[in-house]
C-alpha cells in the first residue's frame, strides 16, 4: 500500500469558492479503504476528500430560501449574494411578487438592479412594509431574481420568500391578555364583525348589499301605500261615485300595477348580484384560509392544544357559523329597516294601532333578552367532537382495531356516542321550537286583536277601508319581520362560540418569531464567518455550541453538545434507543428548537428533513416525487427522475412517472390508484427519491435504512455518498463547481453499517451529551472497478 500526495495549481477564485487545492489519490491492492466494507481483492479504491473543479463563474442567489419580518419594523431587508468568481462586475434584476400579501396593502412592490463590484459577495434590498390597523394571520409575498450578466443565477434560491408577522391581537388589541369567558359577548361579537368588514376586503360590497337592501323597504312602504290608494280611491264606489270617472280610474289602476310590477323585476336583479356577491361564502372562504395559514405556522406545543379534530372543526363549521353570523348581522339591517317603515305607516296613518307599532318589536326586544340571561341553550360541542374522534381513530387505526378484534366494540361505542349527540340535537330543537313559539304567535294573536277593535271605527266611518286593510297587512309584516329579526339575533348568539373559539386558535402562539431569531442568527453568523474569518459560504461548517433541549413538560435529553462537521459529509448519528437521536436530527432540521445553545448551519443552505415513516400526497405519482422542485419538472428533470428511481429499483414505476407527465392527471380525493399496490419497502424508497430529486443542501434523514436488509442498505449509502460528492444525484459532473457541497446527516439504528460515513455522532455512556468521531473511512470514498 502507499500514498501519494501532490498539489493541484488552481487558478484565482478557487478559494472563494471553497474549493480545495489539494488532493489525496489512496491506491490500494487488496486491503479495503473502508472498514466494515467487503471491497473485493485488487481493487483500486480512490479517496477524495472536498475537491472541486476550479470557476470564475458567478452564482447570483438569495442569502435563505425565506426571510422574516415583524409588521411593525416598517421594512425588511432581502440579501442577494454572489458565489464563486468575484473579479468581475455583475448584476441582476431583482423585483418582488404578491403571495398571500398584495402589494399596496403588506407592501410596497419593488424591482430594482442589484449591482456587484469586483471583489464585493453580498448587496442588500430593502422593502417597505405596510403596517394595516387589523390583525391578520401571518402573510407572505415572493422576491425573485432574474436577466443576470456576468454571472447565472442560483439553481434554487433565485427565488424566496418573505413572511410578514402581524404583531396584533384578534379580534382587537383590547381583548389582550383578557380570558376569553371574561369577554362581553356583545363587544366581541362586534369587533369580530368589524375586523371581517376590513380585514376581508368585503366592505365595499358589505356596503352596497346594506344599501340596496333598503331598497326591498321602500318597496313594501310604497306597496302599501299603492294598496291603500287602489281600495280607497281607484275601486271605492261611496256616494259621489261617477260612471264617467272610470277610464280615469283604470289609467290610475295602471299606474298601480306598474308600481307593483316594475320594482319586483329590479329587484329580482339586485338579488341576482347579491347572489353573485356571496358575502356569506366568501366571508368563509377569508376565515378558512385564516385558519388554515395559522394553523400552518403553529407551535409544537400549540398543536399539542389545537387537536387534528378541533383544527378541522375549526376550518369546516365554526369558520362558517361565524361567517353566517357576519351575515345575519348585515340582513339584520333590512330586517330592522322593514319595522321601521311598516311602523312609521301605522303611526302616520293608523294612530289607533300605534300601540301594535310599539309594543310588537319592544316585546320581541325584552322576551329576547331573558331568553339571553335565564335560558342557556343546549350545547352539543362535545357530543360532536366526541363522535368525530371516534370516527377519525377508525380510520387511522383501522388495522389495528380489526387485528384485535374490536370492531364490535367499538362499533357499540360509535352508536353510544351517537345516540347522545342525537338527544342533545332534540333537546336543542325543543328548546328553540318552544323559545320561538312566543315570538311566532304575535302575528295571529296581534292580527285579530286588530280586527276585533278595528273594525268598529270602519262601520262607523271613522277610518277609511283602504287603511283599516294596509294597516293590518303592516301589523303582521311586523310581526314576520320581528319573526326574522328574532332569528337572526338567535343565530348571532349562536354564533359567539365559533367567534371564541376562531379567537383562541387566532391567538395561539406560533413558533414564527423563533424562525425569525434563528434566520436572521445564521444570516449574522454567515456575514460574521466570511468578514471576520475570511471563510467562504462552502467552507461555513455546520456546528452545535452548547446546545441542549428539554421535552415541553419533559424530561431534559441531553446538554451542552459541542459538535462540528465540515460541508460535504455524510454524518452518521449513532446510540442507544431512545438516547435522543431523533431530536437531535429535529434540532438539526430545524422543525423543533434547543432549549439552549446555538445551531448553526449556513443561511443559503437548504434544510430538508425526512421522517422515517414517508408520507404520500394524494397526488400524482410524478407531483410526489417532485414537491422539493422549485418549478414544474421538464424533460431533463424527468430523465434525472427515472435514473434515480433506476438506481433504487423502482423500474416498475417508470412508466407511471412518463404517463404522469404526458398528461397532467386529475387530483382525486384519497389514495390514487398508483398507491394502492405500493409495499411499505416501495413507500419508503419514494420517500428517498423524494429527497435525492429536491437535492438539498442539508438532508437530514431519520433511519432512512431501518425497513431494507444488508445489501440494499449499502445500495442505498453508496448513493448517499455519490450525492454528497456529485453534489447532487445523477447531475452532469461537469458543473459539479456550481453547485454547493451536500450534507447528509442520518441516524443509524442499531447493527447498521456505518461504512458509509465520513464522521459519526454518538451518544456518550452517560447519556447527557454526544461525541464526534471520524468514521473509519476518514475520507468519502469512490469504488471504481480496478
Amino acid at each position: 500500500r502507499c500514498l501519494l500526495s501532490f498539489s493541484v495549481a488552481g487558478r484565482a477564485g478557487a478559494e472563494r469558492v471553497g474549493m480545495s487545492r489539494a488532493m489525496q489519490l489512496k491506491v490500494g491492492d487488496s486491503e479495503p479503504l473502508l472498514a466494515g466494507a467487503d471491497a473485493p481483492p485488487n481493487e483500486s479504491t480512490v479517496a477524495v476528500a472536498a475537491v472541486g473543479v476550479d470557476t470564475d463563474q458567478s452564482v447570483l442567489q438569495f442569502e435563505a430560501p425565506i426571510f422574516f419580518a415583524d409588521e411593525d419594523e416598517g421594512s425588511v431587508r432581502i440579501t442577494v449574494i454572489r458565489l464563486g468568481g468575484l473579479d468581475e462586475c455583475s448584476t441582476v434584476q431583482f423585483f418582488t411578487e404578491d403571495a398571500s400579501a398584495k402589494a399596496g396593502g403588506s407592501y410596497v412592490a419593488a424591482a430594482c438592479e442589484v449591482s456587484f463590484l469586483p471583489g464585493e459577495d453580498a448587496k442588500e434590498v430593502v422593502i417597505d412594509l405596510v403596517q394595516g390597523d387589523d390583525w391578520q394571520a401571518t402573510l407572505e409575498f415572493k422576491v425573485r431574481l432574474r436577466d443576470p450578466v456576468n454571472g447565472i443565477l442560483g439553481a434554487y434560491l433565485h427565488t424566496a420568500r418573505v413572511k410578514v408577522i402581524d404583531g396584533g391581537y384578534f379580534p382587537h388589541e383590547k381583548f389582550r391578555g383578557v380570558p376569553i369567558d371574561d369577554i362581553n359577548s356583545f363587544s366581541l361579537l362586534s369587533e369580530f364583525f368589524r375586523w371581517t368588514f376590513w380585514a376581508s376586503g368585503l366592505g365595499c360590497k358589505t356596503c352596497i348589499v346594506l344599501l340596496m337592501d333598503q331598497l326591498k323597504n321602500a318597496y313594501t312602504y310604497a306597496q302599501i301605500l299603492a294598496n291603500a290608494y287602489l281600495v280607497n280611491f281607484v275601486c271605492s264606489t261611496d256616494e259621489g261615485f261617477d260612471e264617467s270617472s272610470i277610464p280615469g280610474r283604470i289609467e290610475k289602476a295602471y299606474v298601480v300595477s306598474a308600481v307593483i310590477i316594475v320594482p319586483f323585476f329590479v329587484l329580482h336583479l339586485w338579488d341576482s348580484v347579491k347572489t353573485k356577491f356571496d358575502i356569506a361564502g366568501r366571508a368563509t372562504s377569508f376565515l378558512r384560509a385564516t385558519a388554515f395559514r395559522k394553523y400552518m405556522n403553529l407551535s409544537e406545543e400549540s398543536k399539542q392544544t389545537i387537536k387534528p379534530e378541533l383544527f378541522e372543526r375549526y376550518v369546516s363549521s365554526e369558520a362558517r357559523a361565524a361567517a353566517q353570523g357576519y351575515a345575519s348581522a348585515i340582513a339584520m339591517s333590512e330586517t330592522l329597516g322593514g319595522i321601521a317603515v311598516n311602523t312609521y305607516f301605522i303611526l302616520l296613518s293608523s294612530p289607533r294601532a300605534r300601540g301594535y307599532a310599539v309594543g310588537i318589536p319592544l316585546f320581541v326586544l325584552v322576551w329576547g333578552w331573558l331568553r339571553h340571561i335565564a335560558m342557556e341553550p343546549p350545547d352539543t360541542t362535545k357530543e360532536e367532537v366526541s363522535v368525530t374522534r371516534c370516527m377519525r381513530e377508525v380510520v387511522l387505526k383501522y388495522e389495528t382495531i380489526s387485528s384485535y378484534f374490536l370492531r364490535p366494540m367499538v362499533n357499540a361505542d360509535f352508536v353510544e356516542r351517537s345516540e347522545s349527540l342525537r338527544g342533545k340535537e332534540v333537546t336543542t330543537s325543543m328548546y328553540n321550537l318552544r323559545t320561538d313559539f312566543v315570538v311566532k304567535c304575535l302575528g295571529p294573536v296581534c292580527t285579530g286583536l286588530y280586527i276585533i277593535f278595528g273594525v268598529p271605527p270602519v262601520l262607523r266611518g271613522a277610518q277609511s277601508l283602504g287603511a283599516f286593510l294596509a294597516t293590518m297587512g303592516a301589523i303582521q309584516s311586523i310581526c314576520d319581520q320581528c319573526v326574522g329579526g328574532f332569528e337572526l339575533c338567535r343565530s348571532l348568539a349562536a354564533t359567539t362560540g365559533p367567534v371564541e373559539a376562531l379567537t383562541l386558535m387566532f391567538n395561539s402562539h406560533t413558533d414564527l418569531r423563533t424562525w425569525k431569531a434563528v434566520n436572521r442568527a445564521r444570516r449574522a453568523t454567515s456575514a460574521t464567518l466570511a468578514r471576520e474569518k475570511g471563510l467562504t459560504r462552502d467552507m461555513m461548517p455546520i456546528s452545535l455550541s452548547g446546545v441542549g433541549y428539554t421535552i415541553p413538560e419533559g424530561p431534559e435529553l441531553f446538554r451542552s453538545i459541542d459538535l462540528e462537521v465540515p460541508q460535504g459529509n455524510v454524518v452518521a448519528v449513532v446510540g442507544a434507543h431512545s438516547s435522543g437521536k431523533s431530536h437531535l436530527l429535529r434540532l438539526l432540521a430545524h422543525t423543533i428548537f434547543p432549549s439552549q445553545g446555538e445551531i448553526f448551519v449556513a443561511s443559503h443552505l437548504r434544510i430538508l428533513h425526512v421522517a422515517r415513516d414517508a408520507q404520500l400526497l394524494d397526488r400524482s405519482l410524478l407531483e410526489n416525487l417532485t414537491l422539493g422542485l422549485p418549478s414544474k419538472p421538464g424533460p431533463k428533470d424527468i430523465e434525472r427522475l427515472n435514473e434515480i428511481l433506476k438506481d433504487l429499483g423502482l423500474h416498475d414505476l417508470l412508466q407511471q412517472v412518463e404517463e404522469d407527465f404526458a398528461c397532467e392527471t386529475e387530483v382525486v380525493d384519497g389514495p390514487q390508484t398508483w398507491m394502492k399496490a405500493l409495499t411499505p419497502t416501495e413507500v419508503s424508497l419514494i420517500g428517498l427519491a423524494r429527497a435525492l430529486t429536491m437535492n438539498p443542501e442539508v438532508m437530514v434523514l431519520q433511519k432512512p435504512f431501518l425497513m431494507f436488509q444488508d445489501e440494499m442498505t449499502k445500495k442505498l449509502g453508496a448513493l448517499l455518498v455519490e450525492h454528497v460528492e456529485n453534489r447532487g444525484l445523477k447531475l452532469d459532473p461537469a458543473t459539479v463547481s456550481l453547485r454547493r457541497p451536500r450534507t447528509v446527516i442520518m441516524s443509524v439504528a442499531g447493527g447498521e453499517t456505518t461504512s458509509f460515513a465520513s464522521a459519526i455522532w454518538t451518544t456518550l455512556p452517560s447519556g447527557e451529551g454526544w461525541s464526534s468521531a471520524k468514521a473509519a473511512n476518514e475520507l468519502l470514498a469512490v469504488r471504481r472497478a480496478g
